[in-house]
């Protein structure tokens, strides 16, 4: 992640306007949290409401009206999306900002989305993008600003806009790049009691992969069981429903191939809603441990099929929030851990915050 790691957030209206990493993402997870029908659970409800206290997100009432686009272009003097992009001052932001501060309502929400589709961060565009698209009267000029966000060198960038993507234009022929998979990695050391497994977009990542930096933290003392041959077991990372239920039979399939039975399972992202629909279809697994796993009401582990549960998270994953999911999981078989880090869903596979929190403490043995 090309951030500073954020202990602290920035409120609203006050993020706005200003230009720190803290408030880049600040910015980014405020919008998010104003996407119209977030929270469709009470679980989510009262989970979201907390993190709209602490970063004082204003309220919309929800209406059902959507803005046209000529009521906030033309008032904000902003050229057509379609134009050459348009830089805008920080000090604009922050002006309207102020203005949704003292008047909350659809249209000073919908000026500020329109106006953060021009921001210079492409984390923020993509966030405005994803939140604007239940208010706009046109939300498909939103879905070229979201694939024009995936081709970003930023994995939170990528993460946030893909996601988002998925959500709203599935057919997106920019999906199916996204998925597509590359060569495995090299072979390493036979082992055969760990999996690490991959979440949504991940499976050509490296982090992963044998010889990948996580990888090679968990091998070296923390799992030195964990698989590291080169046919390590990878799935679509495709955002869909139907792709997690396949992969999860090729979970199945793929320990049986390799006589690996009860392992200890350490999961990352939707990679985690794999591992329990596997244990739902009857697989037998040690421990599993969940990082940064989105929490859906479809997704729990079959507890009389696997060990102690463990979920390690950060503090308003922004990748989550923008999953729709939830960030916290309610039933108390699965133990919590959460980092006093906000925002950033690859904190939970980065071997400095391992150390630096002493996760493998955390983890069952």
């Amino acid at each position: 992640m090309p951030y500073k790691r954020v202990t602290k957030p920035i409120p609203f209206p006050r993020a706005f306007g200003a230009t720190s990493d803290a408030a880049i993402l600040s910015q980014a997870a405020i919008l998010l949290l104003m996407e119209p029908g977030l929270g469709r659970n009470r679980v989510m409800l009262s989970e979201y409401r907390s993190a709209r206290r602490t970063l004082k997100v204003p309220a919309i009432s929800a209406t059902g009206r959507r803005v046209k686009v000529e009521e906030v272009e033309s008032p904000l003097r902003l050229r057509p999306l379609s134009s050459a992009r348009e830089v805008i001052p920080a000090r604009r932001f922050r002006r309207l900002a102020s203005d949704f501060a003292k008047k909350p309502n659809h249209l000073a929400a919908a000026s500020l989305m329109e106006a953060c589709l021009r921001h210079p961060h492409p984390l923020v565009r993509a966030a405005a993008a994803l939140s604007y698209f239940g208010l706009t009267s046109e939300p498909s000029r939103l879905i070229g600003i979201l694939e024009d966000c995936t081709q970003s060198d930023d994995d939170l960038v990528r993460a946030v806009a893909a996601t988002g993507l998925a959500r709203l234009a599935p057919e997106s022929p920019r999906l199916s790049e996204l998925s597509r998979k590359t060569t495995q990695a090299t072979a390493g050391p036979s082992a055969h009691t760990s999996l690490l497994i991959h979440g949504t977009w991940a499976a050509n990542e490296q982090w992963w992969k044998p010889g990948g930096n996580f990888h090679s933290y968990l091998l070296n003392g923390i799992r030195p069981d964990l698989y590291a041959n080169a046919d390590a077991f990878s799935w679509s990372g495709i955002y869909s429903p139907a792709a997690r239920a396949i992969a999860a039979t090729e979970l199945q399939a793929w320990l049986g191939g390799h006589t690996i039975q009860n392992p200890y399972l350490l999961t990352h992202s939707h990679g985690g809603s794999v591992s329990m629909l596997a244990t739902q279809n009857g697989l037998n697994t040690g421990p599993l441990v969940l990082l940064s796993c989105p929490v859906h009401s479809i997704y729990m582990p079959d507890f009389a099929r696997t060990g102690p549960v463990v979920s390690i998270r950060v503090k308003l994953d922004l990748v989550i929030l923008a999953d729709g999911g939830g960030q916290k999981f309610s039933d108390p078989r699965i133990r919590e851990k959460v980092l006093p880090i906000w925002f950033d869903h690859s904190a939970t596979h980065d071997p400095a915050v391992w150390q630096k929190y002493n996760l493998p403490s955390v983890i069952p043995s």
